[in-house]
Parts: structure tokens; sequence; C-alpha cells
């Protein structure tokens, strides 16, 4: 449900580790930018007023570990103003439940 609002934001930029994703949202979205790189490497040139993290905080920290998720999100808390944490409200669901808002720095 959240990706159906993407194109009512604007100065919207989604970025992603999987060329095959970037290019799909790219084809649905081709007045959007989105870019292929890891999320910690990512340093634009202003810092945005939300970042929202789509079922991601969870997937890291499961094959990763909660280190990980934290390094990513002091990153992140240097590039947005507030943060929005969406996770998936059960395995086999597609539906979203706002875990978090987390303030930047």
């Amino acid at each position: 449900k959240f990706i159906n609002i993407i194109k009512e934001m604007k100065n919207y930029v989604g970025i992603d580790l999987s060329p095959d994703f970037i290019k799909t949202a790219q084809e649905v979205y081709p007045d959007k930018k989105f870019i292929t790189t890891r999320m910690e490497d990512y340093n634009p040139d202003k810092k945005f007023d939300w970042g929202i993290c789509s079922s991601i905080k969870g997937m890291i920290m499961r094959e990763n570990g909660e280190e990980d998720w934290y390094e990513k999100e002091e990153h992140l808390k240097t590039i947005c103003k507030k943060i929005l944490i969406l996770e998936y409200s059960d395995a086999l669901s597609d539906d979203y439940v706002a875990t978090e808002i987390i303030e930047g720095k």
C-alpha cells in the first residue's frame, strides 16, 4: 500500500542494492529518482525531511545482526530529519505497520 503513495511524493529518491528492483521501480515511476547503492554509502547534498525504510530493519537484523542495522540507522540519522520504519504486519501479509519513528541528528 505504501508503494501507491510514491507517485504523490515530490523529491522522492529510492535506493536499493538490487539492480532488478531499481529497474522495475524506474519503469513504474519514471519521474522519480532511483539509485542502486548501499544505504550507508548514500550521501545526498541535502538532508531529507523523511527517510522511509520499508520492510528492511527486520531483514537486516535477522540476516546481518543488530549491530549492522544500528550502523545503518546512525547513517540514516545524518541524512534524514525523521525516519519512518515500516514492517509487514505478518509473514503472509503485504500490509505494512509503522513500527517506529526515529529522530535524525
